[in-house]
């Protein structure tokens, strides 16, 4: 999913809100997962600032939402908000690295230049173009990559890492699978 709204001036929270609002309340979806590289604070309030927008935006349903920060971004978070931030981390994420949106930006801004002198509704149709294309060729990317994986680990090694993963979430005081012991190089998993 990705929501696209011209900014005045920068990332400002209202205008960030407004799209992510609109996007999640559009999608018909339970469950979301976000990243952002400031998650661990713009998740802080937000809800607060989506009951400020107007009123007949507020009524619209949005789905529960998990927010995660991308791998990176969590580096420069201290490593208690890492841990518990990163996406790396985030049940249900799988292995995505959450850099989506920043890697899209790549491919848009040479399209930012093309089109500014557009109309708005020629400009819109572009970069829906643009954007087609780079989630077409994504797909094709995601299922390579999974069928090289899914090649290299077992039955007995999924089962194994499953419990582990799974006994850590029914109880966080056990030691986290993710955080490697230091000196000792890789997580459990």
């Amino acid at each position: 999913m990705l929501g696209l709204g011209d900014l005045q001036k920068g990332e400002r929270y209202k205008n960030t809100d407004y799209v992510l609002y609109t996007v999640l309340a559009r999608m018909g979806l339970k469950q979301v997962a976000l990243t952002y590289d400031i998650a661990c604070q713009y998740k802080k309030n937000f809800f607060a600032r989506i009951a400020a927008l107007p009123e007949k935006l507020c009524a619209l349903d949005i789905p529960a939402l998990s927010w995660g920060l991308p791998v990176w971004h969590d580096n420069v978070h201290d490593p208690y908000c890492e841990a518990a931030e990163s996406v790396k981390y985030m049940v249900g994420a799988g292995k995505t690295d959450g850099e989506g949106p920043e890697c899209v930006w790549a491919v848009l801004n040479p399209m930012s230049y093309m089109t500014k002198e557009e109309h708005p509704g020629a400009r819109h149709d572009d970069l829906e173009d643009k954007l087609n294309l780079h989630n077409f060729q994504k797909n094709i990317r995601l299922v390579e990559a999974f069928r090289a994986v899914a090649a290299g680990v077992t039955a007995e090694q999924t089962r194994e890492w499953s419990k582990i993963v799974l006994e850590w979430l029914a109880d966080p005081t056990k030691k986290n699978p993710y955080i490697a012991p230091k000196g000792q190089g890789d997580a459990l998993i």
